[in-house]
């Protein structure tokens, strides 16, 4: 036997951010805007005073980068130290 459902039968019903949401933006005229395509770069943070890499985030690599320089915590020393940019 076949159920029907009251989400089958009223469009938009049950669903979550779909295509309901496409089909609203482009009914009132609007764009529909993509992700932006930027140049990133997967790096990690070093700790140094025991060289460890606890930490991995990404960095623009648009216009060169500055060493960054971040105090994080450090779970082998139980503190917070400094961490700089080490690449892959």
């Amino acid at each position: 036997m076949l159920a029907l459902w009251a989400r089958d039968r009223v469009p938009g019903v049950g669903r979550t951010h779909g295509m309901r949401s496409v089909e609203a933006g482009a009914a009132r005229g609007g764009e529909l805007i993509m992700a932006k395509s930027t140049k990133r770069e997967w790096v990690f943070l070093q700790c140094t005073e025991t060289g460890d890499l606890n930490y991995r985030t990404q960095v623009n690599v648009q216009g060169g980068m500055p060493k960054l320089e971040l105090k994080k915590y450090s779970p082998r020393l139980r503190k917070h130290t400094v961490h700089k940019v080490k690449r892959k």
